[in-house]
C-alpha cells in the first residue's frame, strides 16, 4: 500500500512538472486564445494577450498576469534579451 501511494505521488509530481512547461495559450486577463502579435515584455517574460485592450492590465500588474498563466498550468515565455 505504501509503495502504491509513493508511486501515485511520483506520477502526480511528474504531471505537475510537465504542465508547467506548457507554453502560454490563454490570455491572463480574458482567458481567450492569445494573439502572438499582442504582448508585453515584463519581469523577464513575454506575456501574450488576446487583444490590445488587455495590455494595460498586464502592464499594471505583470505579477498577477504571470500567476494567472501559471495557475492555468502554462508558463510564460522568456522575453528576448535587450539589444546592446
Amino acid at each position: 500500500m505504501k509503495s502504491m501511494l509513493g508511486l501515485l505521488a511520483a506520477v502526480m509530481l511528474a504531471t505537475v512538472a510537465m504542465a508547467a512547461d506548457k507554453p502560454q495559450t490563454k490570455c491572463p486577463i480574458q482567458g481567450e486564445e492569445i494573439n502572438k502579435k499582442v504582448f508585453v515584455d515584463a519581469k523577464g517574460y513575454r506575456i501574450y494577450a488576446c487583444c490590445k485592450g488587455c495590455l494595460g492590465k498586464i502592464k499594471a500588474d505583470p505579477d498577477k498576469a504571470i500567476a494567472t498563466i501559471r495557475a492555468n498550468g502554462e508558463e510564460p515565455g522568456k522575453a528576448p534579451e535587450p539589444k546592446k
